[in-house]
């Protein structure tokens, strides 16, 4: 008897079919199929059968399925499907199932690396397999999960077997297939890369660049990204015409900047022998099966799960070279700013190098360019502290070769029908572990003294590892204090909170460091998080921040706080919800809302000044005075804001969010006034339209006009960046209108300044080059030299755009002119590059050359990445033009290692300028 499942469902007995039964007997057996060999529970069963809303009748049903399947089964073949404790087992082979054969199948082929003639012969084995549509027929979450596993490993497959025989010479056999195949996958980088090979490997190069074209532009269109690093290296290697060199990029190219973000492991770990093995057994079966394996650990709070999955990732880490990365979900914080799935994909994806101006807007896109990222790499994702599936699903790769560690205090069930995420529950540590833990902190000796004293300790602590270290922390400060008397306190604490004894722990914790101390633990409860600076801390409890400093300290001492990287701190969100807890009930509402209020004003003022001391030359800012005890940060240099903004940004949005959700309009639109720019300037426009939506909200509020002009205008800049133009369009008008009602000469000059960018980009250049005009009226009208020298220059670069050269050139000489009076460096380099772009399309080079040299001298100077980069390019253009070969290309390679550190699509276009060259 045999079992098909990559197509229509069959049974098969002496090579003729078998009726199978209704479509949901059909699902039913599927079910059952894909875990041949192995007991599945009935809830799961009905889970992948009828879905999460199952009828009351479900399981009723199922028995009656169950039953004819059995008699099927025992008829055709005398297979046996057996029950057992809360569910089924199907007795048979799994190399039965066509679809466990295939699985099987690949990952013989990936162990026969560089045995290519055999590897292909075992996965044309595996790709004969497929018939079609897997489950062909069948509908429901479950089903389009497991068929799109399964195309995904096809997928796979291909490539393996076409990348086979291409090196053994086989191309004629593979042409023909991937033609089709990526026909159907447009969006596959690995399958049009092989395809790119073949072809121009068979000597058709001109139909290799043509299908790069082609996936380049539907990547554009679909995902709004460039294609990956492996598939740009082809690309140029085709454009430089080398065919033996292809092989330098049979495996994909990664940036050598390896992540490591594993934290520091517990220095004692205690327990969890079955876990850690069962969790070691299932990452083996990852290489067996060359899945991704997904780990779900779930328990209550303070029972350990980041400890343990952060423990059992450094055992495991060497196993995953291409890198580590972990992320805190923040599924449970009181604060309630749990990490939404698109902004942790952005933060997952940052850390794998990629620029955060190449990041999609849309969640969709962004997951398909994670995964993207993901392929090919060993990688092991930590993510700890998930709310539910559906926060961790759009974050999951979609090839083997990663092993993903979730922790979380729901059961993600979910997760384990659809994605087949293995679950692994934690409970409370035994009595003796417990009394292992206590040992490791205090000493054998202390704890072998009082072993009565011990237990009810451990008692008190309901066995929660969390309570036992605080515990184990104060004890261990007091050597000579007898564990007896911590039972006492314990018990006095309790009573006195009329608590659970889990928060009598806290209490007695918190109660053991000194007043000062105590308060700032309460006032570090109003941070919304993720973590908190010493200047952020000193700003909450009005203190210096040398008294800051001892009272963190005492703090992190007492385990009621930990230290992180950097000197920022972050608590366990039980403990936040405790010290949240004591704020309510022993601080006034006067003494909260001043602390909240200083914590806004300390990040309000140090971004004020580190956004001037960024761009000086723009729109000042005028706030009202910092609350008394408002900690004023100073900052050295450039450079030293640019760090304080990228080391702040995530504590500034949620303070952004905070704010808004506590009614502290004002700071809500000032925060997004002074953070605007830089977040515009490192690329962050997501998180630019975040705060400028939260600034139109606030602004709208309190009736402030001009915020709201300012605030709109803002959020067009972000969405011009994106590519959203409607939207651009849409907030710039209502940036103008409202900027006319409050006759803000400037502001409408600024809205129309970036309309004219956005007609230009939609290919209005008539209307774009009117409404530049209307900006350059309002900005000399208001004697605004800065606004006025931009858009001189916005204005010849039109020109240029249009072909008229000469009026490029007397409009950016006007710019340059402005600029120079006021001494914005800035933007001289902006128009420096105009003027050279503009002489360079009149074919006076060595004019062109000394503006473009005018324009990198002074990015450089600046750190300004983006225009050294086009300046650098444009260089080697002019270079060309002379026919100084040399000369260019040390501009384009300068250029391209600029691009590179941008993750620019430009790099693409320099490096087949120095193919060519």
């Amino acid at each position: 008897m045999e079992f098909r499942l990559l197509g229509p469902l069959e049974v098969v007995t002496t090579g003729d079919p078998v009726d199978a039964g209704s479509p949901r007997q059909r699902t039913v057996l599927a079910a059952l199929l894909v875990d041949a060999g192995r007991p599945v529970m009935v809830d799961t069963v009905i889970d992948r059968v009828w879905g999460q809303n199952a009828p009351a009748r479900a399981r009723h049903a199922l028995y009656v399925y169950i039953a004819r399947i059995r008699r099927l089964l025992e008829s055709a073949g005398g297979m046996r499907l057996a029950h057992r404790s809360h569910g089924y087992l199907l007795d048979i082979d799994p190399d039965l199932v066509d679809a466990h054969r295939f699985t099987g199948l690949i990952a013989r082929g990936r162990e026969l690396h560089g045995r290519d003639e055999q590897r292909t012969s075992v996965l044309r084995q595996a790709l004969d397999l497929w018939r079609g549509v897997p489950l062909a027929g069948m509908h429901g979450e479950w089903v389009m999960q497991v068929r799109e596993a399964w195309r995904r490993q096809r997928l796979e497959a291909i490539t393996m077997w076409a990348r086979s025989e291409i090196r053994i010479g086989n191309i004629g056999a593979v042409i023909g297939p991937l033609t089709a195949i990526v026909a159907e996958e447009p969006l596959v980088e690995p399958l049009a890369a092989e395809l790119m090979r073949a072809l121009h490997t068979a000597g058709m190069s001109a139909e290799a660049l043509t299908c790069y074209r082609h996936l380049r532009q539907r990547l554009a269109e679909e995902l709004g990204i460039e294609p990956g690093a492996d598939v740009q290296e082809l690309h140029r290697l085709i454009l430089k015409g080398s065919p033996e060199s292809l092989s330098l990029v049979a495996q994909p190219v990664h940036s050598l900047d390896v992540p490591r973000q594993l934290p520091a492991a517990a220095r004692t770990f205690i327990g969890r022998p079955q876990e850690l093995q069962r969790l070691a057994e299932l990452a083996r079966q990852a290489d067996r099966t060359n899945t991704v394996v997904i780990l779900a650990i779930d328990g209550a709070a303070g029972v350990g799960k980041t400890s343990l999955a952060v423990h059992f990732g450094h055992q495991v880490a060497g196993r995953y070279p291409d890198g580590q990365l972990y992320l805190n979900l923040r599924g449970f914080d009181p604060s309630g700013t749990l990490l939404d799935p698109s902004t942790a994909v952005q933060m997952l994806l940052e850390a794998l190098g990629v620029a955060p101006q190449r990041i999609p807007s849309i969640l969709d896109a962004q997951s398909a360019l994670l995964r993207s990222r993901l392929a090919g790499r060993r990688m092991l994702l930590v993510l700890d502290n998930a709310r539910d599936a559906e926060q961790v699903r759009p974050l999951l790769p979609g090839t083997p070769g990663c092993l993903v560690l979730i922790t979380s205090r729901h059961q993600l069930t979910s997760l384990c029908m659809s994605e087949g995420a293995e679950l692994i529950t934690i409970g409370l540590l035994s009595t003796v572990e417990a009394r292992e833990l206590l040992a490791a902190r205090l000493g054998a000796e202390r704890v072998g003294r009082e072993p009565e004293a011990v237990a009810e300790i451990i008692a008190r602590c309901g066995n929660l590892p969390l309570a036992l270290v605080m515990v184990a922390a104060r004890a261990a400060a007091n050597p000579r204090l007898n564990l007896a008397a911590v039972v006492t306190a314990l018990t006095e604490t309790s009573t006195l909170d009329a608590l659970d004894d889990i928060v009598s722990v806290f209490s007695w914790s918190y109660l053991g460091i000194s007043a000062a101390a105590a308060r700032l633990f309460r006032l570090l409860g109003l941070h919304p998080g993720p973590d908190v600076s010493i200047e952020a801390a000193a700003s909450l409890a009005a203190e210096p921040i040398s008294n800051t400093r001892l009272l963190l300290a005492q703090l992190t001492r007492a385990h009621l706080i930990s230290e992180g990287p950097a000197g920022r701190y972050s608590f366990h969100d039980l403990v936040r919800q405790f010290a949240s807890q004591q704020a309510q009930r022993l601080e006034s509402h006067a003494e909260r809302t001043a602390a909240v209020e200083r914590l806004l004003d300390h990040y309000l003022h140090a971004a004020h000044v580190a956004d001037h001391l960024i761009d000086p030359h723009g729109d000042l800012l005028t706030l009202p005075a910092p609350k008394t005890g408002a900690f004023l940060t100073a900052f050295h240099d450039q450079q030293q804001a640019i760090r304080w903004f990228a080391e702040d940004r995530r504590v500034l949005l949620a303070l952004v969010g905070h704010a808004a959700d506590s009614g502290w309009n004002s700071h809500v639109y000032h925060l997004d006034r002074v953070v605007t720019r830089s977040l515009f300037r490192s690329g962050h426009w997501l998180d630019q339209v975040t705060t400028a939506r939260a600034a139109v909200v606030a602004a709208a509020r309190n009736g402030d006009l001009p915020a709201q002009s300012r605030a709109h205008h803002n959020l067009a800049r972000a969405y011009l960046q994106l590519g959203e133009h409607d939207l651009a369009e849409e907030h710039l008008l209502a940036a103008i209108r409202l900027a006319d009602q409050t006759e803000d000469v400037i502001a409408q000059g600024n809205a129309y300044h970036v309309m004219a960018w956005v007609l230009e980009r939609q290919h209005r250049t008539a209307e774009a080059f009117s409404r530049a005009f209307e900006a350059l009226q309002r900005y000399e009208a208001a004697g605004h030299p800065i606004g006025t020298a931009r858009t001189l220059n916005t204005i010849g670069w039109f020109h240029t755009v249009l072909g008229n050269h000469e009026e490029a050139v007397r409009f950016c000489r006007a710019a340059l002119t402005w600029h120079r009076r006021s001494g914005n460096r800035e933007g001289m380099a902006a128009t420096w590059h105009s003027l050279g772009h503009a002489q360079h399309e009149l074919g006076r080079y060595g004019q062109a050359l000394r503006c473009l040299h005018r324009c990198r001298e002074l990015s450089a100077a600046l750190q300004d990445c983006w225009y050294e980069a086009i300046a650098q390019d444009a260089i080697g253009d002019a270079h060309l033009a002379l026919g100084e070969m040399t000369a260019a290309r040390a501009a384009w390679l300068r250029a391209l290692s600029l691009f590179t550190d941008l993750s620019h699509p430009r790099t693409d276009e320099v490096r087949a300028k120095l193919a060519l060259g």
